[in-house]
């Protein structure tokens, strides 16, 4: 299964994403913030990067953007419940010109996220 890090500052969604990831037997390396994820990117190859867009310390758009130039080829998917700056998908959009191979908007359900994260790393492992 794949090693997957995983930036999210909502603790308890962090959590959740966590065990359903797990369920299926990927590794997860958790981030609280996108400072914290791009110093263990740094540490520890990953096939697969999952941010929520708006984090303390380094937003998701800006780590995904460093993440994408140091990591090609690796998959990317951003998250966002939206926040007032702006609406949801224009912002998820934008993460996806950035670097993101896929977008979820919140909520998602376990179902959503496995779906996506099996298609990135299907796609990836095909070359």
């Amino acid at each position: 299964m794949a090693h997957i890090l995983l930036a999210e500052d909502i603790n308890d969604l962090r959590i959740l994403m966590r065990r359903f990831l797990e369920s299926v037997g990927h590794t997860i390396l958790e981030a609280e913030d996108g400072r914290q994820a791009l110093r263990l990117a740094m540490l520890y190859p990953v096939d697969l990067f999952i941010s929520d867009l708006f984090m303390p310390e380094v937003d998701g758009i800006e780590a995904i953007s460093h993440f994408s130039r140091a990591q090609p080829g690796v998959p990317i998917i951003a998250t966002s419940g939206g926040s007032a700056y702006g609406g949801t998908l224009s912002v998820l959009g934008a993460a996806k010109h950035l670097g993101a191979d896929r977008i979820l908007q919140k909520p998602f359900g376990r179902d959503a996220l496995l779906a996506v994260v099996g298609e990135l790393l299907d796609k990836a492992q095909r070359g």
